[in-house]
């Protein structure tokens, strides 16, 4: 949240602890985009449930950064919805943070509302432990992006996916 003083700008800023500080920050003039740091931890994302459930998180499997990770992710209609900032436009290359102990699995990926990856695949990790990535290249606009990882069976998506995160953008 920002808040005009007259001279700067106040900044509330929220730690995941719940504590929170306030920052002073002079008015530059600058009226173009802020991108943020690359780095979009799912738990964080909005999590698109069906009928209520179907999709949650968690942090009992070793290995993950941030707070947790979406788990439990099996079911139609369930997707991680995560707002990504950029400065200018470009195609970027978006890695996928993931582990898949119950085997292969397949999510569809969107960016700004189409359909990039209709059934992209997350190999099988060795446990849920075990994460791995998978990259795909995506093209941004300049300011606001919505990236979509989403559960459909007649996309042919399946199996259980534990989400940590998605980077490179």
């Amino acid at each position: 949240m920002l808040l005009l003083t007259g001279s700067g700008y106040v900044q509330s800023l929220a730690a995941a602890a719940g504590a929170s500080a306030l920052q002073l920050v002079p008015a530059d003039g600058y009226t173009g985009y802020i991108a943020g740091n690359g780095n979009y931890e799912a738990e964080n994302a909005l999590l698109v449930k069906a009928g209520g459930g179907g999709i949650l998180t968690e942090s009992s499997s070793p290995g993950f950064s941030g707070r947790g990770y979406v788990a439990g992710w099996n079911t139609d209609g369930t997707a991680v919805k995560f707002n990504v900032n950029q400065n200018s436009a470009s195609t970027r290359t978006l890695t996928i943070h993931y582990a898949a102990g119950a085997g292969n699995a397949s999510r569809y990926v969107t960016v700004n509302g189409k359909v990039v990856q209709s059934n992209l695949n997350f190999p099988a990790t060795s446990g849920w432990g075990d994460w791995k990535t998978v990259t795909m290249n995506v093209d941004l606009q300049a300011g606001y992006n919505q990236i979509i990882i989403g559960q459909d069976t007649p996309k042919g998506n399946a199996n259980y996916l534990n989400l940590d995160k998605i980077y490179g953008l």
